[in-house]
């Protein structure tokens, strides 16, 4: 699968969820520690939402990839980086989603919330 149709597939799947992203429309507010809470969960939500849909895909991607290889060896070593990667990506995805929390939870504390 080349790099281009990868490509394609990441556009897709980020149009596809730009309706759920753009739903809701933001106005200013006064700004405070729940809404800098909210505006960060809703984020995160919405974030974690598209990376786990393209990560689903990456990850069907590089067990079919595995799978056809048929004994390959170019084949086998990208299936192989695709699904390192990915896992990679995952663990990433959920760092920032920790390091969200655990500032809403000390601008919480600090602030008062």
């Amino acid at each position: 699968m080349g790099t281009r149709k990868t490509l394609s597939i990441v556009t897709l799947v980020t149009a596809a969820s730009l309706p759920l992203i753009l739903a809701e429309p933001a106005f200013a507010q006064a700004a405070g520690v729940t809404q800098v809470e909210n505006f960060l969960k809703s984020i995160t939500g919405v974030l974690t939402g598209i990376v786990g849909t393209v990560a689903v895909i990456f990850l069907v991607l590089a067990g079919y990839m595995y799978m056809t290889s048929a004994g390959n060896p170019e084949r086998l070593d990208k299936a192989k980086s695709t699904l390192k990667w990915t896992i990679i990506g995952i663990a990433i995805v959920l760092g920032a989603l920790v390091l969200a929390n655990m500032i809403v939870a000390i601008s919480k504390q600090s602030f008062g919330g």
